[in-house]
């Protein structure tokens, strides 16, 4: 009877653990699904919430980068405008008297002589012929740009041909600023130099710090790697090409040689350079030229004019140089004396030249010119 009544309550009851049936399963699939769809439609509006926000950024900053742009440029240009300002106030209210007398000098020869400037790089051209232009006109090469001085343009040969056949037509100036070997020069202008109506004017330094200001301003302008490992084969490889004896190389009489010719430079210097300075003793070297031209002032150019600070006024405009010793950026046998050996020698005999120049003229005026009295006993 117990058996018979289990079975047939089987008939009306089935047990928990029985399978689903076709439509349970079929409710699940659905529930699955569904719950799928919906995780996936608040995945895309989150990314879509997302993008938005993104698109609202670009949005914004679109609208306003040329805003930003031109605040920036503003910005820029102001301060631009503020340094050329001041380096206008030195050039012109508080330089020393010798700057003014050499600068009256050039304008008093205007009838009757050319000033040509040599410009070797790094040797603070810009701060040289800031005596005769304003600072932001000046022609770098052969351009003189907006100025109303001078404004000639063309290549050197050209600009040279033109000047020496007719000066006066050429520019109303007489003063010109070329970065070019001399040799270039002397093939337009040597007769021009011998009997005196065209003057060559040119700026020496000591040869490493000229070379170390070069390698500085590489890196500053993107030539070499900053990194170490990088950057010395690079230096070496422009030192190679470029940096050896650079100053004896504008001296000489072959146009681009690879190395430069002593004697010639030294013969260039001693007979064709009518005034030769050093960056180091900037205001000592302009005293020399306006005494060459007639115009020395004694009170400017003497040492209790308290201008005892040698070469130090450079460093405001062209002489930030890289503090490395420059042989660590060499090696295997590679150093910045083997590039600059030549110039070194130039340096040294142009240098003596100076001081019996210097000598003559504290002689002749009584004024003392170079105010520290140990420069007189050797290079420093």
């Amino acid at each position: 009877m117990i058996h018979n009544r289990h079975r047939g309550d089987s008939t009306t009851e089935a047990p928990h653990d029985s399978p689903p049936t076709r439509r349970d399963s079929d409710l699940a699939d659905d529930k699955l699904r569904s719950s799928k769809t919906m995780h996936f439609v608040q995945l895309l509006q989150t990314k879509a919430s997302l993008a938005a926000v993104i698109l609202c950024c670009l949005i914004l900053l679109v609208s306003n980068s040329s805003k930003y742009i031109n605040l920036r440029h503003w910005k820029t240009k102001q301060y631009k405008g503020q340094i050329f300002e001041r380096l206008k106030e030195i050039t012109t209210d508080s330089v020393p008297g010798s700057f003014k007398a050499v600068a009256q000098a050039v304008k008093t020869n205007k009838d009757s002589t050319t000033f040509v400037h040599l410009h070797i790089p790094k040797t603070g051209g810009q701060r040289f012929y800031s005596l005769f232009f304003p600072m932001w006109k000046v022609p770098m090469r052969v351009n003189c740009g907006a100025s109303s001085t001078c404004c000639v343009e063309g290549e050197s040969d050209e600009v040279l041909s033109r000047i020496a056949k007719s000066p006066a037509d050429t520019c109303s100036g007489n003063f010109f600023s070329y970065e070019m070997e001399y040799s270039i020069i002397e093939q337009h202008l040597s007769e021009e130099i011998r009997d005196g109506r065209v003057k060559v004017l040119l700026m020496l330094r000591e040869p490493q710090s000229l070379f170390r200001s070069q390698i500085y301003h590489m890196i500053n302008h993107g030539h070499c790697d900053k990194h170490e490992k990088r950057f010395k084969p690079c230096a070496q490889g422009w030192a190679r090409r470029h940096g050896g004896d650079i100053q004896a190389r504008h001296l000489d009489l072959a146009p681009g040689s690879a190395a430069a010719d002593l004697p010639q430079a030294l013969g260039v210097l001693r007979e064709k350079i009518y005034w030769f300075g050093f960056t180091e003793y900037y205001e000592e070297s302009l005293c020399v030229l306006a005494y060459q031209l007639g115009t020395f002032d004694p009170k400017a150019c003497s040492c209790s004019d308290g201008s005892d600070s040698t070469g130090s006024h450079l460093r405001k405009f062209n002489a930030r140089v890289s503090e490395l010793h420059p042989n660590a950026l060499f090696e295997d046998g590679f150093s910045v004396e083997d590039v600059t050996r030549k110039d070194q020698q130039l340096y040294e005999y142009a240098f003596q030249l100076f001081l019996e120049k210097v000598d003559a003229i504290e002689q002749d005026t009584g004024v003392r010119v170079l105010c520290n009295h140990t420069d007189k006993k050797g290079l420093h």
